[in-house]
Order: C-alpha cells, then sequence, then structure tokens
C-alpha cells in the first residue's frame, strides 16, 4: 500500500485532536455542549473527500465522541438513580443517612466522571498520534454508528 501523504495524515491527526478543543474554553469558563463532537465534524465534513484516510479517521473519531457521549449520559442516569435510590433506602426518617447516600454518590459520580474523563483524553492522543504515523487507527469501546467504507482489514491498527 502506497504512503499515506503528510497532508492527509496531518487532518487525519486533527479529526482526533479537534475532540479536545473544549478543554480550554472549559478551563477559560466557556463550557460549550457537544464541542467534543462538532469540531471533528466540521473538520472531517470538510476534507472527508479529500482523502480515504482522512474520512476513516473523521468516521473514527466521531464515532468514539458519540460513544463517550452516549456511556456519560448512561453514567448520568445511573448516578441520578443511585442517588434517588440512596434518598428513599437511607432517608426514610434519617437525615444523616440520607446525608451520606448522597455524599458517597456524588462522589463516585465525580470519581467515575474524572476517569472517564481521563480514559477519553488518552484514547484521543493515541489515534492522533497513530494517525500523524499514518496508521489505519481503530478506537476501543467504540460504538460504530457513522459507518465506514470497507477499508482493508489488514490495513486496521486494532
Amino acid at each position: 500500500m502506497a504512503p499515506i501523504p503528510d497532508r492527509d495524515r496531518t487532518w487525519a491527526m486533527f479529526c482526533h485532536l479537534a475532540a479536545l478543543a473544549w478543554i480550554p474554553l472549559f478551563l477559560i469558563g466557556l463550557p460549550v455542549p457537544f464541542m467534543a463532537i462538532i469540531i471533528p465534524l466540521i473538520l472531517w465534513a470538510i476534507r472527508r473527500e479529500q482523502s480515504e484516510f482522512i474520512d476513516y479517521h473523521g468516521r473514527e473519531s466521531m464515532n468514539f465522541q458519540i460513544s463517550m457521549l452516549i456511556y456519560g449520559l448512561i453514567m448520568m442516569i445511573i448516578a441520578i438513580l443511585l442517588l434517588v435510590i440512596g434518598i428513599i433506602i437511607f432517608g426514610a426518617g434519617n437525615a444523616d443517612l440520607a446525608a451520606i447516600g448522597m455524599i458517597f454518590t456524588a462522589t463516585l459520580f465525580l470519581g467515575l466522571l474524572v476517569v472517564w474523563g481521563v480514559v477519553q483524553t488518552v484514547f484521543v492522543i493515541i489515534a492522533a498520534v497513530r494517525a500523524n504515523q499514518g496508521a489505519w487507527y481503530r478506537y476501543p469501546l467504540t460504538v460504530r454508528l457513522i459507518r465506514s467504507v470497507d477499508y482493508r482489514q489488514d490495513d486496521l491498527d486494532l
């Protein structure tokens, strides 16, 4: 297989790194919802017809970010359910136990949120590096809602 041109590798890398654009915005006080999906979507839409490599990495980035959004929503629903259950079970006549249950649930949720964010960031960085190296990287833990063209399986970096 022919080597991937530098320009294509760079754009494929940006399709992944664009998902991290929310971090500096969040740090300066501008939490823009869905930024991890919007910016990669724009880059992918603009450049996907330029090369098969950019199209592949744009789809991978989008699928991973959508998967992370779904997993985050599931975590939030579980946290809310645990909070409600904790209040019902522990709070039946005892305000102190209800408070302990709420604190435990909030701490557990925040811990999971931090781990989820770190895992997401690490996988994005790995994907960006692999794209820049010319590899056909596939994210783990990803639901592939946006189907790719049938790329050669032996080219994929699993």
